[in-house]
């Protein structure tokens, strides 16, 4: 659908998408991806400006950051960023579980990963 409103340059209105914060959420970090009502057209989505109750932005922040250090850890391969992200990942209530399943998908599948420093 997006792909479509791009080359047809027809706006086209989407509830979600996953774009990088350029202020469309402004009590959040700069840079880091969220998810937010835009449209899409040939030039590409204009996010919506939304402004977040103090509640829903405490803890958006906190998910924005999980998120933007996972995805730094992959890109930059680092293990200590991997770690990091099971530190602070709320899901993960064991860490040392999780860090040890972390460690052990890395191994089996290092066929198809890079090599994390």
């Amino acid at each position: 659908m997006t792909l479509a409103a791009l080359a047809r340059d027809v706006p086209t209105k989407f509830h979600s998408l996953n774009l990088v914060n350029t202020g469309q959420l402004s009590q959040l970090p700069s840079g880091v991806f969220v998810e937010t009502p835009a449209t899409v057209a040939g030039g590409g989505p204009q996010p919506v400006t939304l402004n977040l109750p103090a509640r829903v932005a405490e803890y958006c922040r906190g998910a924005a950051e999980l998120s933007h250090r996972l995805v730094v850890a992959a890109c930059e391969r680092r293990r200590k960023e991997l770690r990091a992200v099971v530190e602070l990942d709320p899901t993960i209530t064991d860490k040392v579980a999780g860090w040890r399943a972390v460690e052990a998908c890395l191994v089996a599948h290092a066929d198809l990963l890079p090599r994390y420093a």
